[in-house]
């Protein structure tokens, strides 16, 4: 088997990236809580599976770029056990908006 090939690490600029990217889910998902859409669910659900792979990515390459600038105590652990997504019921379909009952 031949050797596994190297990938190319995140700069801090990527970092920043993907923090300008969570914002903007989190953005585009607050203007949907508000609308009357009858597709809001489904994007929801969308941008909240695209903010959960941003996010993991910003985490694991977070801790590298702290290294010196922040004291080690204030990192989070890397196996924290996730639970359900937010935005989706246990059952797997879409969870109501906040302010919203399910039916």
């Amino acid at each position: 088997m031949g050797a596994r090939p190297q990938l190319p690490r995140l700069t801090r600029e990527d970092v920043r990236d993907l923090e300008r990217a969570a914002h903007q889910c989190d953005a585009s998902a607050l203007v949907l809580v508000q609308s009357s859409w009858a597709g809001k669910p489904v994007v929801l659900t969308m941008l909240d599976q695209v903010k959960q792979v941003v996010a993991g990515l910003f985490n694991r390459a977070e801790p590298a770029y702290l290294v010196g600038s922040q004291d080690r105590k204030h990192r989070m652990p890397q196996d924290v056990s996730e639970g359900p997504a937010a935005g989706v019921s246990p059952s797997g379909a879409p969870a109501a908006a906040p302010g919203q009952e399910e039916a």
